[in-house]
């Protein structure tokens, strides 16, 4: 019987090696989608950050006399990051009986559970955005945000219901995010650039952006027809970006080249695998299983909810 210590010696670099694999399984994958909607801050030993938004944006105009110098008008979001972590305990008997596939097809879910861990805070921020506060007192995702970031326009929305995934709505939905204007009533310049989507509705982004013809609808003077064969103007509008954790009947629009619609602040990152194997630890003792497990530090939020927008149907 090979001693239990020789085979935590010969399974650990095992089970390194499987989570190391679950952490690379998505690396190039479409499920890694924060990163493009997403600013990360690492802030060490920071609880609570506030973070502050300009809310006008700065034009140039005629110099006649003397500057004239402004205050700039601003708003501000704090976020609070949380304790996250996952643990696995592995029992003497996964050992005793060199069950190290099984033990490490867990460490390499374990690995995915870490690649993972910024999208899943990002998505559950994303996803609770309609019931979650931002800098304007309002829902990140509204219908009545206050116009002129100062409540001084009038007010604008970027959460839409009944709205199907179709090149007409992504336009009108495209519109609506142009023409929002600063505390000011100037334009902001907001050009959307991601389309965000689920996968039930990936044949039709495929026909909406890469179809090269498309068909219009004429109307004459016997009726309407459709005429096939126009150019299709939706290709390169925008970015597809299949998010497989939308739910059906759900797709966003971002703006992403300048600002991004997300926060993500990073306290501690991710520890990888961390372990508790000494024979002679209390838990060990006590429950006869070794403990595997990682942590983190962090939380998810918003920016400017002028540079997303969702539709539900």
């Amino acid at each position: 019987m090979v001693p239990i210590a020789t085979q935590l010696i010969n399974a650990m670099p095992v089970w390194s090696a499987a989570f190391a694999e679950g952490v690379e399984s998505l690396k190039d994958g479409i499920d890694i989608l924060w990163p493009t909607k997403t600013t990360k801050v690492s802030l060490p030993g920071t609880q609570t950050a506030i973070y502050g938004f300009l809310a006008e944006m700065p034009q140039f105009r005629r110099w006649i006399g003397e500057r004239e110098p402004k205050r700039l008008k601003a708003g501000s979001y704090s976020m609070t990051v949380a304790d996250y972590e996952f643990s696995y305990e592995v029992s003497r008997n996964d050992l005793k009986y060199d069950r190290f596939g099984i033990v490490a097809m867990h460490m390499r879910s374990g690995g995915v559970a870490q690649r993972n861990f910024y999208e899943k805070l990002v998505n559950d921020a994303q996803e609770a955005g309609t019931t979650t506060l931002c800098f304007d007192g309002q829902y990140f995702y509204d219908t009545d945000h206050p116009g002129g970031f100062d409540g001084s326009g009038s007010t604008w929305l970027n959460y839409r219901t009944g709205t199907v995934l179709s090149g007409t709505n992504i336009v009108s939905g495209y519109t609506l995010m142009v023409n929002l204007v600063d505390a000011n009533g100037n334009k902001m310049g907001i050009r959307p650039n991601v389309l965000e989507y689920g996968s039930a509705d990936w044949l039709t982004v495929k026909d909406i952006f890469e179809s090269e013809l498309t068909a219009r609808a004429v109307t004459t003077a016997l009726g309407t027809e459709t005429v096939g064969g126009v150019s299709n103007n939706m290709r390169g509008l925008l970015t597809p970006y299949m998010n497989p954790n939308l739910p059906a009947g759900r797709w966003y629009l971002h703006d992403t080249r300048v600002m991004k619609p997300f926060l993500l602040q990073e306290e501690t990152p991710p520890t990888g695998l961390e372990m508790r194997t000494d024979p002679t630890d209390p838990h060990v003792w006590e429950h006869n299983a070794f403990l595997f497990g990682a942590r983190a530090t962090a939380g998810a939020g918003y920016t400017l909810p002028h540079l997303s927008q969702r539709n539900d149907y």
